[in-house]
């Protein structure tokens, strides 16, 4: 009957009642209990939110509050309400209640499980909770906690992660699965830990009072809170410790009224969740600790036991490896940390599986097919479940890929890069905030490939002969990590990406402010929190910028503009996110108002054939096809360009597949069109010499009386060309 009974409501559950309620709408924060929404995707998402903070530099807290016998405290009746709202029939709600209550419930303690059992009986008090193991627990709570999860985002500001163009947004007060939820709090208005306390005070405290309606209540002795704040040093936010707030601490209610206070755990200590030890300053030794003795421990266990060899295979495979490399999606292992566990595992199964333990490490790596033993590497498991998981999230386009989309933006503005950072990957990124977009760069590199993800924004050139600053001082014979990281910082407290932003107008020289520290560009872009450079800095990257692109010059002083060996060209016509103070087109300039408000333009026109311009009225936007300038004033009200009107367009280096020049030829086509059975074929060529593809596709009646054939080359940036790519045109050709 037991089995049945489970049966029943993993039928109900999974394939009606949840299916509704995602249709509904539950909150996208509670991935527990739902379909596709896993472990290992929810700790994704915590990373994302800890590596956002840790670029811009703004203050985060988090609060891992877990709940006490989750399960045994829901209340039925209360289940029974939710579970109709989505579907359930009255006389199905009513028949789980009446089973839920006439369960037999046995006592378990660390003594073990009791023979005895107690139940409810007519006239007793009712007895609350669902019953351990059964297989509807967690549908119902997710959908109990998404109500909850809905009512605290509306009370509460949580926390925001924002692309720099700020044109994608992701907020949510907390990250749960099942009954674990991590709660979030910001600072949006100060930026300090006093005003992030204050508010993760209020977070939690709401939260508990929220669990405490259906019955639930915290486990205090679990709980406790951590957090990044910053503090300026050297020209640098460092993380600050304990012992600068240590008169700070949260203190949380319960449905008595009691206070407790909350322990509060250093940034570098791990949150053992999900799976996976996460720390919020992203430190790996924590979860390597706990692998390498959960491989010392397994690996013992199996040098005691006698295997055949089948068998030695089979648990290393499916039992051994399958533990161990369990987060590694979400890991950032050292080749070394690495090595060390192939060690422990392979002193362990190479006698068993009957292999020498000193054969060379290509035969045992390499592929059946290349007479070798595949045996499995941490190495490339590391690497395919990290790049799988990333791009699995990417590709099913919900709220963790937004939340990479974000991320990887922020790491693109904070490398200053003006190609897409996954997809060229073989510029040195060693100067950005390590995390999971850089160990996904770098391991993307160490295989020569690239993920190009569409509409994934990236800054662009300003002009002819632009380039990044950052990527051309990356390029520089013997320059040392540490002075690219001083470099780096000066290029984001400047606001600037490329060579042309931060050049004089006339593209000749750099002006001696730059480097200083009192010029700082007017981007509407949203930067990472940046305090002012030291001397030291500023003098390593003048030096480095000199090298880069002022060799013929190199002995300016301080005072005295810089010469450009190659002088900038014509401006791109494209939108640039530096405010300059005026543009200009072929026949109109705009002036941006010395005072700071709206977007309102002085608007100025050419009179007729004269070489000068004179105002006439205000505008609310540029005018198409403008770039920068500067303009100074004559008499009688004329004005004049400083600059020549130079602009063309920027160059499309990523032509999408054209069909333009498609080459269709029809045969029958009433016999086509009639036809019940049509047999389609198509295929693509690629010759790597001439760097060009071309595809050809045919559909034809099963009788051959009709035929529509067409054919034409593959259009598109020589770098993502191959054959695949032209075999794809043509299925999309045919369909």
């Amino acid at each position: 009957m037991e089995g049945c009974w489970n049966a029943y409501l993993k039928w109900a559950y999974n394939k009606h009642i949840m299916p509704n309620a995602e249709k509904s709408g539950l909150s996208s924060n509670q991935r527990g209990g739902r379909r596709g929404r896993s472990a290992i995707a929810c700790a994704t998402r915590k990373l994302i939110t800890w590596e956002y903070f840790r670029y811009v530099k703004e203050t985060v807290l988090a609060f891992p509050g877990d709940l006490q016998s989750n399960f045994d405290r829901m209340l039925p009746s209360f289940n029974s309400i939710i579970s109709m709202k989505y579907g359930m029939t009255r006389t199905a709600a009513r028949c789980r209640a009446a089973t839920v209550a006439a369960f037999k419930r046995n006592i378990r303690t660390a003594a073990g499980t009791s023979k005895g059992t107690y139940q409810y009986e007519s006239g007793d008090v009712k007895l609350g909770g669902e019953i351990q193991g059964k297989p509807d627990n967690m549908q119902l709570w997710a959908m109990e906690s998404s109500l909850l999860l809905k009512l605290h985002e509306e009370h509460c500001r949580g926390v925001e992660l924002k692309d720099p163009e700020g044109t994608m947004l992701s907020r949510r007060t907390g990250d749960a699965y099942v009954d674990d939820k991590d709660t979030y709090a910001s600072a949006p208005d100060t930026n300090t830990i006093q005003e992030g306390v204050e508010n993760m005070q209020h977070h939690a405290q709401f939260w508990a009072i929220l669990i405490t309606l259906v019955g639930q209540a915290f486990a205090f002795h679990k709980c406790f809170w951590q957090g990044l704040s910053w503090m300026p040093l050297a020209g640098y936010y460092m993380i600050q410790t304990r012992d600068k707030f240590r008169d700070l601490d949260i203190w949380i209610e319960d449905h008595r009224g009691k206070a407790s206070k909350i322990a509060y755990r250093h940034h570098d200590k791990p949150n053992d969740g999900l799976g996976l030890r996460s720390c919020p300053t992203a430190n790996q030794t924590p979860e390597f600790e706990k692998r390498l003795e959960q491989a010392t421990r397994l690996s013992s266990k199996v040098k005691n036991t006698s295997f055949k060899t089948s068998e030695a295979w089979i648990t290393l495979r499916v039992c051994v490896l399958a533990a161990i490399t369990y987060p590694f999606a979400l890991t950032r292992f050292t080749k070394r940390q690495l090595r060390r566990l192939n060690t422990v595992i392979e002193e362990a199964f190479l006698p068993k599986l009957g292999i020498n333990r000193k054969m060379n490490r290509v035969v045992l790596r390499a592929p059946v097919e290349l007479g070798g033993i595949a045996l499995p590497n941490t190495e490339t498991i590391q690497d395919q479940k990290g790049i799988t998981n990333v791009m699995r999230q990417l590709q099913l386009g919900k709220e963790i890929a937004t939340d990479l989309r974000i991320l990887i933006a922020q790491a693109q503005l904070d490398s200053g890069l003006t190609e897409p950072i996954l997809d060229d990957t073989s510029t040195n990124v060693g100067y950005v905030e390590p995390g999971m977009i850089m160990h996904l760069h770098d391991r993307v590199a160490k295989l020569d490939g690239s993920i190009v993800i569409d509409d994934q924004w990236c800054p662009k050139i300003q002009r002819v002969h632009d380039i990044s600053i950052m990527k051309k001082l990356s390029q520089l014979k013997g320059v040392k990590p540490r002075e690219l990281q001083h470099a780096n910082q000066c290029r984001k407290y400047m606001r600037v990406i490329t060579i042309a932003e931060m050049a004089s107008l006339c593209g000749t020289h750099i002006k001696p402010n730059r480097f200083n520290g009192r010029w700082r560009a007017k981007s509407r872009l949203k930067w990472n929190r940046q305090p002012p450079p030291t001397g030291t800095m500023w003098d390593t990257f003048r030096r480095l910028i000199k090298r880069a692109f002022c060799t013929k010059n190199m002995n300016r002083a301080k005072t005295q503009n810089i010469p450009l060996d190659t002088p900038l060209g014509s401006w791109y016509n494209i939108e640039r996110h530096i405010e300059y103070d005026v543009y200009r087109s072929q026949n109109i300039m705009c002036k941006r108002p010395v005072e700071e408000g709206p977007s309102i333009f002085e608007r100025y026109e050419i009179a007729g054939e004269a070489n000068y311009f004179v105002r006439s009225g205000i505008c609310t936007t540029l005018v198409h096809a403008s770039h920068p300038t500067s303009m100074s004033e004559g008499r009688e009200g004329h004005y004049h360009p400083d600059h020549q009107y130079n602009i063309i367009d920027y160059p499309n280096e990523q032509q999408r597949d054209s069909e333009e020049d498609e080459d269709i030829e029809v045969d029958g086509l009433e016999t086509l069109r009639s036809s019940e059975t049509l047999i389609a074929c198509s295929d693509g060529s690629y010759d790597p010499l001439e760097q060009k593809a071309a595809f050809n596709w045919r559909i034809v009646t099963a009788d051959k009386k009709g035929l529509t054939s067409g054919s034409a080359p593959v259009n598109t940036n020589p770098k993502y060309l191959n054959s695949y790519r032209a075999e794809f045109a043509g299925l999309r050709g045919a369909i």
